[in-house]
């Protein structure tokens, strides 16, 4: 599973969001009175498509005929595609396992660094200007950034799809080169961020909206590396969370997507079934709870609320 999500589906602009945690994804095939082994990953697309996808190692393993058949039948009666799908149609899947690897272990080497969201996005307008770096040229523009903290950086703007590089025929190197993503319309995430900062500068003191900032609404203080959040007997109701305009999204094509989260979120919070969550929304109950506690995150003494849900554009 591991290579496959690597290979195949962190790089793919087109792929919202996949489960393969193993439990998780038993109790979608659960849900759906199909048996376990049925399927190893939930893909989700831009496009609201979703995909059960059964891994194999080798061409010579395959679903049994009679299970592939009712797997078929049950994902297309709700919309979904079933496929089977094998290592061996990977092409130098080998090189392309070994830089994600590298890439995520830059990642997580630099993920208790509070300055790595700075980083991206100076090492990003650099790019911008030049169009096309190498590792090393990148790094070399800006020497007041930590070589590491710099790769670490690099990392996520290739993991988040704002920067390109050659994944696929080459071990990454200081020589590899980094190219912009062209993009014809403005930074949709950065109008989102400015129209959030402005409507939440309009709201009431955050103890009066019920926006708590009290030290006692907040929980995993003291932890490096985590974000305060609200506590949990302190959670206020979903009519005072900061919510962005629906407009905007929608022009840019990611209000289903967003809707989708919201109402995730929601059920979650109501302690609805992994099967209810899934059968409204297509998000395991895994997801969504991810996507709760990413709501309740406290930045300026406010939490962040349902903006925490907005899709990033691919």
């Amino acid at each position: 599973m591991l290579i496959f999500t690597l290979c195949e589906l962190v790089a793919d602009r087109d792929v919202e969001s996949f489960t393969a945690v193993r439990h998780s994804v038993n109790e979608i095939m659960r849900a759906n009175e199909l048996p376990r082994e049925a399927a190893d990953l939930v893909i989700t697309y831009t496009s609201g498509l979703t995909e059960w996808w059964k891994v194999f190692r080798e061409k010579s393993s395959s679903v049994r005929a009679e299970l592939q058949e009712r797997c078929v039948a049950r994902a297309q009666s709700l919309g979904v595609t079933y496929r089977v799908r094998w290592l061996d149609e990977l092409q130098f899947w080998e090189i392309k396992f070994e830089n994600w690897l590298r890439l995520n272990r830059a990642i997580s080497a630099t993920r208790q660094l509070s300055s790595w969201a700075d980083h991206m996005a100076e090492l990003d307008s650099e790019l911008r200007v030049q169009e096309r770096l190498t590792f090393d040229e990148l790094l070399g523009r800006r020497p007041d950034i930590d070589r590491g903290a710099g790769l670490g950086a690099i990392a996520r703007l290739l993991h988040r799809g704002h920067a390109l590089a050659d994944l696929e025929m080459r071990v990454i190197s200081s020589s590899t080169i980094l190219r912009t993503v062209a993009e014809d319309k403005p930074d949709v995430m950065q109008l989102l961020r400015e129209r959030a900062e402005s409507e939440l500068a309009l709201l009431p003191a955050p103890g009066n909206a019920g926006i708590l900032d009290t030290q006692g609404s907040r929980s995993r203080r003291g932890r490096p590396g985590r974000p305060p959040i609200v506590a949990s007997d302190r959670v206020p109701a979903f009519e005072t969370w900061p919510e962005p305009d629906a407009s905007m999204l929608q022009e840019e094509g990611l209000l289903h997507q967003y809707e989708a989260r919201k109402t995730a979120v929601m059920l979650f919070a109501k302690h609805e079934s992994a099967e209810e969550i899934w059968s409204q929304t297509h998000i395991s109950k895994d997801r969504a709870r991810e996507f709760y506690k990413k709501c309740l995150v406290i930045e300026n003494n406010r939490m962040i609320g349902f903006y925490a849900l907005i899709p990033y554009p691919r």
